[in-house]
């Protein structure tokens, strides 16, 4: 390609962004649309030049097709006056989300830190979503490739990996690692050119985890350490290694089902993921459901309380043994909170009158839920004490 015909020949080169494998990028200035571009570059000192400049091509292709408002767009690929192959992306003015996360420190637990950092990855997840749709997987998906704006933008970046269902896959020699250990899925570690979907949704559940506890699923101080980690499942509990009250168990089952060794295990797609995210933003986070048969006890007085029910569907009868038949719940209604709170045996039977549908709540989704270790939620305790003494009066007198 001529110099004059070559698109960097006008712009100006603002100094270097960043770099990788096999590229770096510079910011560059066009003085005739006045604005200033991201400049990718095949890196010189890369030795199989044919390989990388196919890689490099590929990744502005895959990245070039998939139009969406949170994948970086691509204005143009070729060569620079250099001769080195070059595509021009638009620049995002921000950070990486994992920057984000380490200047957060304690903080990013903090309910308006994490709510922020959560409504970042649902857009993630919109991008790998789209991405998922149109056959490609990233493979690479963790916080230091989401850049994020200084007015809200949010963008999937790097591309270099990832491969379209249907394309020819790269030679490779054997035992290359594709991804990154601290990240990447069991099974990409192992066949990395086999990989599919659900490999992104076990990244996308170790970029939950990083937002969680401020570090990676794998940790050790070898890539091997990190990738031995994964292979045999043994990422640690985020309670294991958060003390704090705020850490929001309902995220930590979220992840921990993302982060699944066996692909089988995990969510089954980014949009399933993204649901259950979204569903604890909204405070709706997913409940396990019990479902009972008519005439069966749902909960014994007398026994101790360890679960809080919420009928979806069908009734129950409450009775007990001082006070006999006190009254019928349905849809909607909720029982056994009490004896938790209180920490009281159960004052009464309930037995389903038809068959019944049951979100359970335990002590700790409850405790979570309403905050029970702030002050708040002494004060919650304390009324659930005495309304809980109140109940126990009125049964003793049979009312």
């Amino acid at each position: 390609m001529s110099s004059d015909k070559t698109p960097t020949s006008r712009h100006e080169d603002r100094g270097e962004l960043g770099r990788g494998g096999m590229s770096v990028v510079h910011r560059s200035h066009d003085p005739v649309l006045q604005r200033d571009t991201a400049l990718k570059k095949l890196a010189p000192r890369h030795l199989d030049l044919e390989e990388a400049r196919r890689r490099f091509l590929d990744e502005a292709r895959i990245t070039g097709t998939l139009e969406h408002p949170h994948i970086v767009p691509v204005y143009d690929y070729g060569q620079a006056e250099d001769g080195r192959d070059f595509m021009m992306m638009k620049l995002i003015e921000g950070a990486t989300l994992g920057d984000r996360v380490r200047e957060q420190g304690d903080t990013r637990l903090d309910a308006d830190v994490l709510a922020s950092n959560l409504e970042i990855l649902m857009k993630v997840c919109d991008a790998v979503s789209f991405a998922h749709h149109r056959g490609v997987v990233h493979r690479d998906l963790k916080p230091s490739n989401v850049m994020v704006g200084d007015f809200g933008e949010v963008y999937v970046v790097d591309w270099g990996i990832a491969v379209r269902a249907g394309d020819p896959l790269p030679e490779r020699a054997p035992d290359t690692t594709v991804g990154t250990p601290s990240c990447m899925a069991p099974e990409q570690i192992e066949d990395p050119d086999g990989v599919d979907a659900r490999a992104d949704v076990y990244a996308l559940g170790g970029m939950l985890y990083r937002l969680l506890t401020g570090r990676p699923p794998h940790h050790g101080k070898s890539p091997l350490a990190r990738m031995t980690v994964a292979l045999y499942g043994r990422v640690k509990p985020p309670q294991e290694l958060v003390d704090d009250p705020r850490l929001p168990m309902a995220l930590v089952r979220v992840c921990e089902r993302a982060l699944a060794k066996d692909p089988e295990d995990r969510y089954p797609s980014v949009k399933a993921f993204r649901a259950d995210v979204e569903a604890f933003l909204r405070g709706a986070w997913s409940l396990p459901v019990r479902r009972v048969a008519a005439g069966q006890v749902v909960v014994q007085e007398g026994d101790a309380g360890r679960e809080a029910f919420v009928i979806r569907s069908g009734r129950c009868q409450v009775h007990s043994i001082g006070a006999g038949h006190i009254r019928e719940l349905g849809a909607g209604d909720v029982f056994g909170e009490l004896a938790i709170l209180a920490e009281r045996p159960r004052t009464a039977t309930i037995t389903a009158l038809t068959e019944v549908e049951l979100m359970v709540v335990d002590r700790s989704v409850l405790e979570e839920g309403l905050g029970l270790n702030s002050w708040m939620g002494r004060f919650v305790r304390a009324l659930a004490t005495r309304f809980a003494d109140l109940e126990a009066e009125l049964l003793a007198d049979g009312r």
